[in-house]
């Protein structure tokens, strides 16, 4: 990629590592060329305690990244999903679904630092995962057709914006998380993360926590960590507007006499990690992990991925 002027601007300065490490900063760049291909295996771990009761599933899927086109201003990259395994037999149905998103890759845009912009052919994923639910739901002997299309009808109305389906693309946002910013040496940046899903009419504001966790100088790499979440008050008031916003959905007669109290108590804590390459801006590793509860139940979801080539 060219030099951009906003890349020239912040490091014109500097050459060789110094690029992206001074004294007292560290930049997570993306340094990529057309062509470039990333394989890492993703591994996901997920823990429920719901009304007394414990599950956990483990999943694994290997990731194939390539650099489609790169211009002075941006990359442009395809994300492509393979080989899924989970800790349990796949029935058919489920092997419908991991083949489908074998299939289909993402195709996205990011900033010439490495900062994820938007998903391309978010209006293929929508279409196709439209007329995919639809073939999903016949698998089910004995549902009710009206009761398959409406079902199949909800999936894909969680897919029907860009914000949507770019929702869903949850491991193209982390792996991208930390590009593209300048980090303070020996400091703890705080500011704000806010929280939406396809069901909020606006985002819940909670805290973040970032700083420079480690520099290898052997393995010439950098390590940068994230502490967020939401809790208290504030998110009971944003779920006791959401529903009444949706009280016809829930088939609530009298929302208004809904309050604060009546809101379930609700937390999010997040942890997240990228292990990163200084010279090329190629993710090493990472991992994320996720802490939901709600009044007594919980649910963990922990996200690693490492590089294979």
């Amino acid at each position: 990629m060219k030099g951009s002027f906003l890349l020239v601007a912040l490091f014109a300065s500097l050459s060789g590592f110094s690029q992206v490490l001074t004294d007292t900063t560290l930049g997570v760049i993306a340094f990529w060329q057309v062509g470039d291909t990333m394989t890492y295996q993703f591994t996901e771990r997920v823990e429920k305690l719901d009304k007394g009761l414990t599950s956990e599933e483990v999943s694994s899927w290997t990731v194939d990244i390539v650099v489609v086109d790169s211009t002075d201003s941006a990359y442009t990259l395809q994300w492509r999903c393979s080989n899924f395994m989970l800790s349990e037999q796949i029935d058919p149905a489920e092997k419908l679904i991991s083949t489908f998103f074998e299939r289909l890759p993402v195709i996205y845009r990011t900033n010439e630092l490495g900062q994820f912009i938007e998903i391309v052919n978010w209006e293929t994923w929508r279409d196709s995962t439209n007329a995919f639910y639809q073939r999903y739901m016949s698998q089910f002997i004995g549902v009710p057709d009206s009761l398959q299309q409406n079902m199949a009808g909800f999936m894909g109305s969680l897919f029907e914006t860009q914000d949507q389906v770019e929702y869903w693309m949850k491991e193209i946002r982390l792996w991208h998380q930390f590009f593209g910013k300048l980090y303070p040496l020996g400091q703890v940046l705080e500011g704000s993360r806010y929280y939406t899903n396809p069901y909020l009419s606006r985002p819940m504001e909670g805290y973040a926590l970032t700083q420079v966790k480690a520099i290898n100088d052997s393995l010439a790499t950098s390590t940068v960590e994230m502490l967020s979440g939401i809790e208290g008050e504030r998110v009971q008031q944003l779920m006791l507007h959401f529903v009444k916003e949706s009280a016809a959905e829930f088939d609530i007669e009298d929302p208004e006499s809904l309050t604060v109290e009546d809101m379930p108590r609700f937390q999010v804590t997040e942890h997240a990690v990228s292990e990163t390459y200084l010279w090329t801006g190629i993710p090493k590793n990472g991992s994320y992990v996720k802490h939901t509860e709600m009044e007594t139940d919980y649910k963990i979801t922990e996200l690693r991925w490492e590089r294979t080539q």
